[in-house]
């Protein structure tokens, strides 16, 4: 995470761990049957939310973010998306993620 308050939590940057706890096999569970591309956006979103603590609701902006193409986002979305559910305050998030 960024220096600052997180915006879930209000925990100070101090109080929080200075890297993402990375857990291979809960992550290869979930996305078991995905292609290597779909894998790869899913896990640069997860780093970018942890980085920034919540992403934009619009996909274009979400594509822009991570430099997918077109193709990799068209074919990669539709699996990832119910991963970042958009919150009360516009925001999408990984519950799993929120939880570290």
């Amino acid at each position: 995470m960024n220096a600052g308050t997180n915006a879930t939590d209000g925990q100070e940057a101090s109080q929080r761990l200075p890297y993402l706890p990375w857990y291979c096999g809960d992550f290869m569970s979930s996305t078991r049957g995905w292609s290597v591309t779909a894998r790869g956006v899913y896990r640069e979103l997860l780093d970018s939310s942890w980085d920034v603590g919540g992403l934009p609701a619009d996909p274009k902006t979400l594509r822009a973010l991570i430099r997918a193409t077109p193709a990799e986002w068209e074919k990669s979305w539709p699996l990832v998306e119910p991963k970042f559910p958009i919150g009360t305050d516009g925001l999408r998030r990984n519950a799993r993620l929120e939880k570290h």
